[in-house]
């Protein structure tokens, strides 16, 4: 009776040491994403401070600014860069897109 016990014990501890390998392993990522794209858009920021009139630099920041979900930000940069650029179509949509989920932002 005591090796049964000992073997669920040890099972048990085993399958907990499984589970927060497993909650570690999805959680990091996102942590380290979440850096890179703050350190992206700081730089870009630098990019655009250097060249303003650059409708590419500030779609690509409303893009990170959009998977940070920070819709309202992204949003700006959209409406920046086609402010710049009218016929830029990536902007236009993308503007609209980011417009849409900002209001649907509980």
């Amino acid at each position: 009776m005591y090796d049964t016990e000992n073997l669920i014990l040890n099972l048990v501890s085993a399958v907990t040491d499984i589970i927060i390998a497993v909650l570690a392993f999805i959680t990091l990522p996102k942590i380290s994403r979440n850096f890179s794209l703050g350190e992206r858009i700081r730089k870009l920021t630098t990019r655009i401070n250097r060249n303003p009139n650059n409708a590419i630099l500030y779609v690509e920041r409303g893009d990170l600014f959009f998977d940070q979900r920070d819709y309202a930000k992204a949003s700006e940069d959209y409406n920046k860069a086609f402010e710049i650029d009218p016929k830029n179509k990536e902007a236009a949509e993308k503007r609209m897109n980011g417009i849409e989920k900002w209001l649907k932002e509980p």
